[in-house]
């Protein structure tokens, strides 16, 4: 006698484990992605604000050109890759794109991936193509999130 979901009867196991993976794993990525977002907040505003500050930025020549080629590639491949979960936002320190990215195309039901894969994709594209230097610039000088 086999027991089933949407039946008579209680639910087997293999029902049982979809559904705990359904309730559970939308929460675990959101704690996960809180947790990120709070270890990156800045202790002060006055410190981020001189963080971005156009005079304290380093150049490219300062920093060191394997890690901005690292980040573009990185972020490059994620983008193509696995466009819909944001991931290549995270690499480059965008967490609030890359949580917008990543929860709407979880709790959409499917048809926020559609729309963020194609985003995605598209940067990741965007990223392989640029120089290093035009990388630096705008992705890590100017914090250009989107496109």
């Amino acid at each position: 006698m086999s027991c089933y979901l949407y039946g008579i009867g209680l639910p087997g196991v293999p029902e049982l484990i979809l559904l705990l993976l359904a309730g559970i794993l939308p929460v675990i990525v959101a704690v996960i992605v809180l947790a990120i977002i709070l270890r990156n907040e800045p202790s002060s505003s006055r410190d981020s604000k001189a963080a971005y500050h156009a005079t304290n930025r380093p150049n490219v020549t300062q920093t060191s050109s394997a890690d901005v080629g690292s980040k573009k590639l990185a972020a490059g491949l994620c983008g193509i890759l696995i466009p819909a979960l944001g991931i290549h936002k995270f690499i480059l320190g965008y967490t609030n794109a890359g949580l917008i990215m990543l929860l709407v195309s979880l709790f959409t039901c499917g048809f926020g991936i559609i729309i963020f894969g194609t985003i995605g994709f598209i940067e990741g594209i965007i990223y392989l193509t640029k120089t290093e230097e035009e990388f630096y610039q705008v992705y890590i000088l100017s914090r250009k999130e989107w496109f």
